[in-house]
């Protein structure tokens, strides 16, 4: 036994690539414990090794193991905070879930969305790879256009140049999120998205508009507060200052 372990920290430590690869495979293949004792035997971990271990004992029904392995991390990015809000909602859990997300926007990490379609939770990121991207640009490529047509004039803070590095209209992740749903929600379902900052200006004035166009009921709740679009209306009455 003393041997094997050796044998495996050996590995670990010295390809720790290999290893990360070898953990991949096992979770993709549902052997979460064979995973598990791989991944405890390593010395070092990446993160993405970490994010993939905590999102298997979610759906796994592990959460407590789950939250354990985050709280252990070195080493945090956006996809282990998307992946602890997404967990907990996917078990049910909206409490803890709305627990990390207002500790996540207490600390004024990047912006994070999440929408839910069924009985799962989806986080999108400004920048972030979701596997239905490429749909969901398509999407929103489109709608630029139509809702130009209704109306909307893009309203961004940074110089001209400076637009489609930093305040892309189409890609912030409360856009990304109100795509999927309107993607994948039938009609007469409200969609509903969970953002970690304050929504902005230039997203709050597509938004209202979406609601018209599409005739979406759409609720959105940033870290100030909730914003209800019904029909080119918002419950908060005021504009979005831009974060």
């Amino acid at each position: 036994m003393k041997a094997q372990l050796l044998l495996r920290r050996a590995f670990c430590s010295s390809v720790t690539p290999s290893a990360n690869a070898k953990i991949t495979h096992l979770l993709r293949t549902s052997q979460i414990h064979e995973a598990r004792k791989l991944f405890d035997s390593c010395d070092s971990n990446s993160v993405s090794s970490w994010n993939s271990m905590m999102s298997e004992h979610f759906t796994n029904r592990m959460p407590r193991e789950a939250q354990l392995l985050f709280d252990q991390m070195a080493e945090r990015n956006i996809t282990s905070w998307n992946g602890l809000v997404s967990g907990y909602m996917n078990n049910g859990d909206m409490e803890e879930a709305r627990k990390v997300f207002d500790d996540d926007a207490s600390h004024g990490r990047c912006g994070c969305s999440w929408t839910q379609v069924g009985d799962m939770a989806y986080a999108f990121a400004r920048g972030g790879i979701h596997p239905e991207q490429e749909a969901i640009v398509k999407f929103l490529a489109e709608w630029d256009g139509l809702l130009r047509e209704a109306g909307y004039n893009p309203d961004c803070y940074v110089e001209e140049e400076e637009k489609v590095d930093r305040l892309s209209e189409r890609y912030h992740s409360e856009r990304l999120a109100v795509a999927y749903g309107l993607l994948k929600l039938p009609e007469g379902v409200p969609l509903r998205v969970l953002k970690n900052l304050r929504v902005c200006r230039d997203c709050h004035a597509a938004i209202k508009l979406i609601s018209k166009v599409k005739e979406k009921e759409i609720i959105l709740r940033d870290a100030k507060r909730s914003h209800h679009f019904k029909k080119e209306e918002c419950s908060c009455k005021v504009i979005a200052e831009v974060q």
